[in-house]
């Protein structure tokens, strides 16, 4: 059961669709992203169902996000006009929830993350590209040893030792795919849809602007400038980028596992 803190009577604003919480009241939750906690204040009084399982309900008064109500008024008009509020804000604390995990060199990243072989893969690109559907082939067709990571902004987590992990977060894509799990990263597709099926590996060059516009995150100091070009600097430096033109078909997802199966029988892979 969800408990409202309050030093006074809790009372509910709700109008239309609206579900606003008074400013007297306290919703406050908190996540832990790659063991970095965040802690959250929402406005509506159904965000966190959004966020489940991946929140908590927390007595601490005190939040590190709190959308604001212009950002989230800003953002209503990219989405159905019978939207709940709830929802945009729960996407509205993306670019937030990104920038409050750059100084632990961690950041969300558009992508569908899936794991197989012990290893993340990320399916990037822009919208209508066919991430999902490379996700759904790939289930179908290995089964068991793939599991989601999740569907839409993974984190993405820079480690000590210079490898790079995946995990879950709460903003799981339209499908509402969940993950409940981490693994080291084995590569990234960037993928276009075409009329033919073909992959190729790109080069740092070819690849370092098409990934930069994947984090969900606009640095807006020089030291978030750098925390950010480091974690992709890694990524470019250790880990594969591929481009794979696809028809969204189970050759394509065929075409792709046995590009990642010949990538991790290499010498090459650390």
């Amino acid at each position: 059961m969800i408990k409202i803190n309050s030093t006074t009577k809790v009372a509910w604003d709700r109008y239309g669709s609206r579900n606003l919480l008074h400013e007297n009241v306290f919703m406050n939750f908190e996540g832990y992203f790659a063991e970095n906690r965040i802690r959250y204040q929402f406005r509506y009084a159904d965000t966190y169902k959004y966020m489940m399982p991946y929140i908590a309900q927390t007595d601490d008064e005190e939040y590190d996000i709190l959308a604001p109500q212009e950002y989230i008024e800003s953002q209503r008009p990219f989405y159905p006009e019978n939207q709940d509020d709830a929802y945009v804000e729960y996407k509205s604390l993306i670019g937030q929830t990104s920038l409050a995990l750059l100084p632990h060199k961690c950041c969300l990243f558009h992508a569908v993350a899936l794991k197989w072989n012990g290893y993340a893969w990320l399916l990037t690109g822009s919208s209508g590209a066919g991430k999902t559907t490379q996700y759904k082939k790939w289930k179908i067709s290995n089964r068991d040893d793939v599991e989601m990571i999740c569907g839409d902004m993974p984190l993405i987590e820079l480690k000590d030792d210079g490898s790079i992990w995946v995990h879950p977060s709460p903003w799981n894509g339209k499908e509402r795919i969940k993950g409940k799990t981490s693994a080291p990263l084995g590569g990234v597709v960037l993928l276009e849809k075409d009329d033919s099926n073909s992959i190729e590996l790109l080069t740092n060059e070819e690849s370092a602007l098409p990934l930069f516009l994947q984090w969900a995150v606009r640095p807006e100091t020089e030291e978030q400038i750098i925390r950010l070009a480091e974690i992709e600097n890694r990524l470019l430096d250790r880990y594969p980028v591929w481009k794979l033109k696809n028809r969204g078909d189970f050759e394509s997802a065929k075409l792709t596992a046995d590009t990642f199966q010949r990538y991790l029988d290499t010498e090459h892979f650390a």
